[in-house]
C-alpha cells in the first residue's frame, strides 16, 4: 500500500534528505578516521539513506518542520554510522571525538543543504516549467453568426411612408 506524499514537496524533501545522509554519512565517516565505504558497508549506508528518505517523506511533522527534518537527519548520521561500523572489522560501534564531530557537522550541513534546496525548488520548477511547456496556441474564435435586424412593425412603416412623402409632381 502506498503512502501519499504528506505535502507537495514532501517526496522531494525525503529524496533529498536520503541522498544528503547517504553522503555526508560516507564522508563523516572518512573525516573522522573510518575507512572508506564499500561492499557491504556502502548498501548498509543506502539503505539507511533509503529508509531516511521515506520517513521523512511520508510523516508529515519531518515533511513540513525544520526540527522533525534535524531529528530525522541525525538519526539517520548515527545509523549510517553504526553500519558503517558493523560492516568494517576493527571498527568501534561508538564513535570518538573526532568521529562524532564528522557526524555532528554532517548533521548540520545536511539540514542546510536541505533547507536551502527546498528554497530553490519553486522557482527552479517554474523556471523549467516554463521553458520545456509547449507555448499555448490560441485557438481560433467560434465563427460568427449574423443577427437579424430587428423587425419593425407594419403600422408604422405605413405611416411613416405616408407621411414622409409630399404631393405628387
Amino acid at each position: 500500500m502506498r503512502v501519499p506524499p504528506a505535502t507537495p514537496t514532501a517526496a522531494f524533501r525525503g529524496a533529498v534528505a536520503g541522498s544528503f545522509v547517504v553522503a555526508t554519512s560516507i564522508a563523516a565517516h572518512g573525516a573522522g578516521g573510518g575507512h572508506v565505504a564499500m561492499g557491504t558497508a556502502l548498501a548498509l549506508v543506502l539503505a539507511v539513506g533509503g529508509a531516511v528518505g521515506y520517513v521523512t517523506a511520508s510523516i508529515p511533522a519531518l515533511a513540513t518542520t525544520r526540527r522533525g527534518l534535524v531529528a530525522v537527519l541525525l538519526a539517520g548520521q548515527v545509523l549510517g554510522h553504526a553500519g558503517l561500523a558493523l560492516a568494517m572489522p576493527g571498527h568501534a560501534m561508538l564513535p570518538d571525538g573526532p568521529m562524532l564531530a564528522a557526524h555532528a557537522l554532517a548533521t548540520l550541513a545536511c539540514g542546510v543543504a536541505v533547507c536551502a534546496v527546498e528554497r530553490l525548488y519553486g522557482p527552479v520548477v517554474h523556471v523549467v516549467r516554463a521553458v520545456l511547456l509547449p507555448i499555448p496556441v490560441p485557438t481560433a474564435a467560434p465563427p460568427l453568426r449574423p443577427i437579424a435586424a430587428p423587425a419593425r412593425p407594419r403600422a408604422r412603416l405605413v405611416v411613416a411612408d405616408v407621411l414622409g412623402r409630399g404631393p405628387p409632381a
